[in-house]
């Protein structure tokens, strides 16, 4: 997600007292598409009120043992208001992305090819201002 031209990420508590930072994101509830649960997301997690946001790709993570997949969004963000009650404890902004990833082998992947989407594809918008 885009602030004035910075990278927003969620810092999250996990096991008690670490936290590390990731993007905001979750899963889909029922009777929801995709791109509801993405402003529903952004919102719960970042306390995003106005913004633009646009799906950009499809993505999969395989292991031995696990298999997930998703949708990426891009958000460029126009206006914060205070964090709902959620697992998220604050909002940091950042010039690229925090050593203290929640996901360190998978997001650094994701952000490259948001770079190489963004940059050729430029999708269209859809505004929730």
């Amino acid at each position: 997600m885009k602030w004035i031209e910075r990278n927003i990420f969620c810092d999250e508590y996990y096991i008690q007292t670490i936290y590390t930072r990731g993007t905001a994101g979750g899963h889909i509830e029922i009777g929801e598409t995709a791109l509801e649960a993405a402003k529903r997301e952004l919102y719960e997690e970042t306390g995003a009120i106005k913004f633009d946001i646009c799906p950009l790709f499809d993505y999969s993570v395989h292991t031995p043992m696990d298999f997930s997949n998703g949708q990426v969004y891009l958000a460029e963000i126009a206006e914060l208001s205070s964090i709902p009650d959620s697992e998220m404890s604050e909002v940091d902004l950042f010039d690229t992305y925090p050593e203290e990833l929640t996901y360190p082998q998978i997001l650094p992947v994701l952000f490259e090819k948001v770079k190489e989407c963004y940059c050729v594809e430029k999708p269209a918008k859809e505004n929730n201002l």
